[in-house]
């Protein structure tokens, strides 16, 4: 009877019945989530993505923004219920 939340990055979800396989890359509860941390992830991103003129993986840098940013997602909407 509990709802349990959490912030996942790629993978696959499988529903077969009542059961639920789920094959991620990245899979961290809401209550181990560091909201700080996740804000000056962000905040890098954003920079590496913003300074075009140094050779930066824009690929990595996207994908550590969107990691970033489905934490600090999680945590703000499903903070407050817990």
């Amino acid at each position: 009877g509990e709802d349990l939340h959490f912030a996942t990055g790629g993978g696959y979800i499988q529903v077969l019945g009542n059961k639920v396989l789920l094959l991620l890359d990245s899979c961290e509860a809401l209550d181990q989530i560091d909201v700080s941390r996740a804000e000056s992830a962000a905040e890098r991103a954003r920079a590496r993505l913003k300074d075009k003129g140094t050779d930066i993986d824009v690929e990595r840098a996207k994908s550590a923004l969107s990691r970033a940013l489905n934490r600090l997602h999680i945590a703000g909407r499903f903070s407050q219920r817990a």
